[in-house]
């Protein structure tokens, strides 16, 4: 799915290539021809098996300690330095050590939910030399105790602006967390370049609480032979999902309390055909599901009785009365 994020520095570019730290074509004396030959960015994955960009372990820091590591090998694979601060190009010597470019950090991010998506703004210093090779933004997020980072190149930056937004739309939660998940508790951004120079990760002061756009159902519960139908208006809003129709037996004329109902139905078809296991009365209700797995409060409960298509009468017929009977030459006249 494409991001909602829109910048009119977009541009088509080739798939971003993947290549181990210990790639002997990471040498500081020969990046910037594998660079040339591949034609593309390159992501360098760490011996963990994770971008560096996205906190892949590298050779000066294999067991993940230490604070600002993370791009050492990265940073040591930079043979050139742009043009920064009014000063020419500097070209990597032999022997005396990389140039390190340490991008300046977001600032103010803040978050809030809109619908299912969430809309992360920040302030970025897009005239600072030092943000020069920034090429995407990195978006950090916690949820139900699981940390993970965007996929790469998801978010261009905006370089005409210091005022920068990030929408974190139901596909990409869904694609970063393998479900779509609302209980977020951290969202943080960091900013990084092709060669996978990142900035620190900040995060927002406050998390915004998920608030499902769903009403409690209004339903109307019609007997039918052998079970029941539901009716309801169902909700337009992307986050609905189905209706969760559940009953208990009950020939009281209250809804009982302290019981435990059943589900009886789940599903989409408005209005909802229930097929009833016997003919008892029952108290029905309803509640409207989400495609974030959450719930709105049950509507209140309607009491039906389904119906039988089998009538049976049991009165008898009257019995009759003043029997007579006479010969008629061979035949026996009954009158009553």
């Amino acid at each position: 799915m494409k991001s909602e994020y829109k910048s009119s520095k977009s541009v088509a570019k080739n798939q971003t290539v993947p290549i181990s730290v210990n790639d002997p074509r990471l040498a500081w004396n020969k990046i910037g021809q594998t660079k040339a030959r591949q034609g593309a960015e390159i992501d360098i994955i760490g011996l963990d098996g994770k971008s560096l960009t996205m906190g892949g372990l590298n050779l000066s820091n294999p067991t993940g300690s230490g604070t600002s590591e993370s791009s050492s090998l990265a940073r040591q694979s930079l043979n050139s330095l742009p043009p920064m601060g009014g000063e020419p190009p500097k070209v990597y010597p032999g022997g005396s050590g990389p140039f390190i470019i340490t991008p300046t950090d977001p600032t103010d991010v803040a978050a809030t939910w809109s619908g299912e998506n969430l809309v992360i703004t920040f302030n970025w210093d897009y005239a600072n030399d030092l943000n020069t090779t920034i090429s995407q933004f990195i978006v950090e997020l916690t949820a139900d105790g699981i940390t993970r980072r965007t996929a790469m190149n998801t978010f261009l930056p905006n370089k005409t602006q210091t005022a920068q937004s990030i929408t974190i739309t139901k596909a990409i939660n869904s694609l970063t967390f393998g479900t779509f998940r609302t209980n977020i508790t951290a969202i943080c951004v960091l900013s990084g370049d092709p060669l996978n120079n990142i900035s620190n990760t900040i995060c927002a002061g406050t998390v915004p609480t998920y608030v499902l756009d769903l009403p409690t159902p209004t339903i109307t519960v019609t007997a039918a032979n052998n079970g029941y139908s539901v009716a309801y208006t169902a909700p337009t809003s992307s986050s609905y999902d189905a209706i969760d129709i559940w009953e208990y037996e009950s020939t009281a004329s209250t809804e009982p309390t302290g019981v435990t109902y059943s589900r009886s139905y789940f599903g989409r078809i408005t209005p909802a055909a229930i097929i009833s296991p016997n003919n008892n009365a029952r108290w029905v209700k309803a509640r409207f599901s989400s495609s974030s797995g959450t719930y709105t409060a049950f509507s209140a409960a309607q009491k039906v009785t389904p119906t039988s298509p089998v009538s049976v009468d049991l009165t008898p017929p009257n019995e009759v009365s003043a029997v007579t009977g006479t010969w008629s030459t061979d035949d026996i006249t009954v009158a009553y």
